[in-house]
């Protein structure tokens, strides 16, 4: 249980912090024609983009499944201390 939901926190998370802090601007390619219009556009991801997306995303599953065992920890023993 604890790790599905620090996958999806940590993704939604993830995702959020690397909307705001990388600031992806995609590369377009324009094919024009004779007479200027565009005739092809193609639009490329930036690898190193995704790659750092995912980091983030890696480590920030990893802080919140690492709360949530330390957090399990800590009540266990508080409980374990009342009885």
């Amino acid at each position: 249980m604890k790790g599905k939901i620090s996958i999806i926190s940590g993704l939604l998370i993830g995702l959020l912090i690397s909307y705001f802090t990388l600031e992806y601007r995609g590369s377009k390619i324009k094919h024009l024609g004779v007479d200027g219009k565009v005739l092809n556009e193609i639009t490329e991801l930036d690898f190193s983009f995704i790659s750092n997306a995912f980091i983030i995303i890696a480590i920030t599953s990893g802080i919140i499944y690492y709360l949530l065992v330390k957090l399990e920890k800590s009540d266990q023993k508080h409980y374990n201390s009342k009885n």
